[in-house]
């Protein structure tokens, strides 16, 4: 089963639908909160796209980004390789 990773524009509608209501908090397109939460947003989906990565890293075989940490904690490259 395949999980679907959020998407910057699922994070920024949720943070939109938690702001209160507001001329200080405007939700139209190019306002500057406008443009904080579509920052902030891409970050947010880029940590979820990370740590989906991650779990594949826990075992070594489709290591990529861990690989040397489990060659130091394997102790390679060792003497005989």
């Amino acid at each position: 089963m395949t999980l679907r990773l959020a998407t910057a524009k699922d994070y920024a509608r949720q943070i939109k639908a938690l702001l209160p209501p507001g001329p200080a908090w405007s939700q139209d397109a190019g306002s500057k909160i406008d443009g904080i939460i579509e920052a902030i947003s891409k970050q947010f989906a880029a940590v979820h796209e990370d740590a989906n990565n991650l779990a594949g890293e826990v075992n070594p075989l489709f290591s990529f980004d861990l690989l040397p940490d489990w060659e130091k904690m394997c102790g390679l490259p060792d003497t005989c390789t």
